[in-house]
């Protein structure tokens, strides 16, 4: 058996979190990982598969901030202290593009640093440059398909979680202001930390209800082009008739309700009304007898008897 496997997973999560716009107390989140290896292939693959995930939405322009959580640490060691812990101080660095250069400056001051050298940690993060390993991972992802400008090197992303051990990232839409739309990075001592297994492993996990915000407010999720339609049963005769139509209808493209029952068409139509169905389509006897259905379009109040063969035409035309 081999010694790496990937997985996917998708799952309602929960968190302590006052409800706001793409925020949400319960959410789903679509994870992706590979565990067992530490090649920047793993990485790359990850990177590849987020953005050709984002990208199958709809979204025209994806972007994946990265940096390396191990550069990260290395440049801000030198000015951790018993009062502002490394931890703390990427903490802060990780608000800098919600609260800016001088908001950063001013939590790590409340924490206990001087300001001089809060202002010093800031410029150190954001003048260094990306690491060989990160080099390398974005080659190679751009050698998977990923396109070269949706790659941005971020030298103050720090993802405030502390079990991240090499590269990191998180993905945005440049149009969805909110915030991302999901991250991750590699994790090679968490498994230990939990489990006792000490297994590398690298991942990433997709915000699905923000992408879903996102993909609504950018109008990328295709509104249903048909109308709605109730196929009504007369009897218990018209069952096989009401099912071929419905699944015609259905094969189409459009939503098709079939009455589940024999009723009275006054209530079916009053069912049709109440689910604001614009069409109903009646096949009784007489209408089988002749090979053609009738049609009532509810918003019009229209009715008309037309070929079977029609059927799909006359619920599609604007005129209908």
């Amino acid at each position: 058996m081999p010694g790496f496997f990937r997985r996917y997973q998708l799952q309602n999560v929960f968190r302590a979190e006052k409800p706001q716009k793409g925020r949400f107390r319960e959410f789903t989140q679509c994870d992706l990982d590979i565990y067992g290896t530490i090649s920047p292939i793993a990485d790359a693959e990850i990177l590849s598969c987020t953005y050709d995930a984002y990208k199958a939405v709809g979204f025209a322009t994806v972007v994946l901030r990265c940096n390396d959580r191990e550069t990260l640490t290395t440049t801000l060691s030198p000015f951790a202290s018993d009062t502002v812990s490394i931890h703390s101080i990427i903490q802060s660095i990780d608000k800098l593009d919600k609260i800016a250069a001088e908001g950063v400056i001013d939590e790590l001051e409340k924490k206990g640093m001087d300001r001089e050298r809060a202002t010093e940690v800031l410029r150190a993060v954001t003048s260094s440059k990306p690491s060989s390993a990160l080099r390398q991972i974005i080659d190679r992802a751009i050698a998977l398909g990923v396109d070269k400008e949706a790659l941005s090197f971020d030298p103050s992303l720090a993802r405030g979680l502390d079990y991240y051990t090499g590269m990191i990232f998180e993905v945005s839409v440049p149009e969805y202001t909110v915030g991302s739309l999901g991250g991750g990075g590699r994790y090679d001592k968490l498994l230990l930390s939990l489990a006792g297994v000490d297994m590398p492993a690298v991942g990433v996990g997709l915000g699905f209800d923000r992408i879903v915000e996102a993909a609504r407010e950018l109008n990328l999720i295709p509104q249903h082009t048909g109308s709605s339609v109730l196929v009504t049963l007369f009897d218990d005769e018209s069952i096989d008739e009401a099912l071929s139509l419905a699944h015609m209808i259905r094969k189409s493209g459009r939503a098709a309700l079939v009455y589940p029952e024999a009723a009275p068409l006054s209530k079916q139509f009053k069912y049709a009304n109440a689910c604001k169905l614009q069409y109903v389509v009646v096949s009784g006897p007489d209408e089988r007898a002749k090979n053609v259905v009738t049609v009532k379009n509810m918003r019009s109040g229209m009715q008309k008897t037309i070929p079977r063969s029609e059927l799909i035409t006359n619920i599609t035309s604007p005129q209908s």
